[in-house]
């Protein structure tokens, strides 16, 4: 196991385990022969043809986002909820907050909208319904953490990141997966991202579920 350890703490891999997707993109190139035999198997090139069995859809469907697309995606959906939260409070002025995100495309939101957006933060649900290993999910949180430290400071509340991690991860995301390794590795990864912004939301949540 040493060569292995020595292996993964090269100096060249250094920024890839503070990369959030790292595991996913792991996890994918992991299942690229099974990919490959599968597009085998379709085409009778080499292989038997055949069809797909159950248990091969989520090999063969696998299609891991880039980040700048997962970026795009979030600030676009979340960047609008926000405002339309602002909006709801009169929080005008955080509402700009949105403009410095990558790719942000600034309009004016439908008063129906507004009306149908959550009050809050804490109402906020994000599904993610084939999440594969959660890149998405793992993006939200960042972003769902920093808006809620804007929140809070409006309110007038008290900032608790065990508070906020533990209401992110119970209120705010979901997602589900046809190939469960894959949302086992999504769950890690949010698990990482919780301890990084609370080293002790496992101690936190089991005394906030007593």
């Amino acid at each position: 196991m040493l060569w292995l350890i020595q292996t993964l703490n090269q100096e060249g891999l250094k920024d890839a385990w503070t990369d959030d997707t790292t595991l996913g993109w792991l996890y994918q190139y992991w299942n690229d022969p099974d990919k490959a035999y599968i597009e085998k198997k379709l085409k009778g090139t080499g292989v038997s043809k055949g069809k797909i069995e159950t248990h091969e859809i989520g090999k063969k469907t696998q299609l891991f986002t880039d980040h700048y697309m997962v970026e795009w995606l979030l600030h676009n959906s979340i960047g609008d909820q926000w405002r339309a939260i602002c909006q709801k409070n009169q929080w005008s002025d955080k509402e700009d907050i949105v403009k410095n995100w990558s790719g942000y495309i600034w309009k004016d939101l439908e008063e129906s909208y507004v009306e149908a957006s959550a009050h809050l933060l804490e109402a906020v649900k994000i599904l993610d319904p084939a999440m594969g290993s959660g890149h998405f999910l793992v993006y939200a949180f960042d972003l769902l953490y920093s808006l809620y430290r804007v929140q809070r400071e409006l309110q007038k509340k008290e900032f608790k990141g065990s508070e906020i991690v533990d209401i992110i991860l119970s209120k705010n995301l979901h997602g589900i997966d046809i190939d469960t390794r894959a949302v086992q590795i999504g769950a890690a990864a949010l698990y990482i991202k919780a301890k990084e912004k609370s080293p002790d939301i496992t101690r936190s949540r089991n005394k906030h579920q007593k």
